[in-house]
């Protein structure tokens, strides 16, 4: 890890690693797929031990109705923003993965900014902030973490994720810190892939 991270002269204390995982498959809309969900719940546990075996300091997980917007919002500006800048003050080089597992939420229209749909989704053309996380606001609270870290990666497992990367002003409001990088599982307006017999999905078992 510290030589991925270009950091083998670094004492150890001074490295601290930390993931932030939310899995949803309990939805409440009635056309949600069964199969799809099951396995977003069955690939859980092999995201959690991947997490572990990572090294991770600390992982913070949320499941299904933990996982509202405005929860995940304070987790993002009230715990990791402000506990990132004070380690970057004391010297200290962070690393951070946020992994999402669940269903998406489709944009309107090809230049438009998709979402991580939340269990509290009711359907396709449900228009509530409350019932999905904006992608387009989840680049934004990345944004604000990464001057602070050493790495970041984001992991977003849903349909028509890939629409987190739209939207004028991507190369303006984005500044990375040495390494940062977003992997979406689809691209805009485009469905991902689950695999046979409720295993998973095809994102998280490559």
């Amino acid at each position: 890890m510290k030589d991925a991270m270009g950091l083998n002269d670094t004492q150890d204390s001074k490295i601290r690693s930390y993931a932030f995982v939310i899995s949803v498959w309990d939805y409440n809309f009635s056309d949600a797929i069964t199969s799809e969900l099951k396995g977003v719940e069955n690939e859980q546990s092999s995201l959690l031990s991947f997490v572990k075996s990572q090294g991770f300091d600390e992982a913070l997980v949320l499941e299904n109705g933990e996982a509202n917007a405005q929860t995940i919002r304070k987790i993002f500006t009230e715990y990791y923003l402000p506990k990132f800048i004070s380690a970057s003050q004391n010297g200290q080089q962070i690393r951070f993965m946020f992994i999402f597992d669940g269903h998406g939420w489709q944009p309107p229209s090809s230049e438009a900014t998709g979402a991580l749909a939340l269990s509290k989704l009711e359907d396709e053309g449900d228009l509530n902030y409350d019932h999905r996380f904006s992608l387009a606001e989840l680049r934004g609270l990345l944004a604000d973490l990464s001057p602070y870290t050493r790495s970041m990666v984001a992991l977003l497992g849903s349909c028509y994720s890939g629409s987190v990367l739209r939207g004028p002003g991507l190369a303006d409001d984005y500044t990375p810190g040495p390494s940062a990088w977003i992997a979406a599982a689809a691209p805009n307006r485009t469905q991902a892939w689950i695999l046979p017999k409720e295993s998973g999905t095809l994102f998280f078992k490559i």
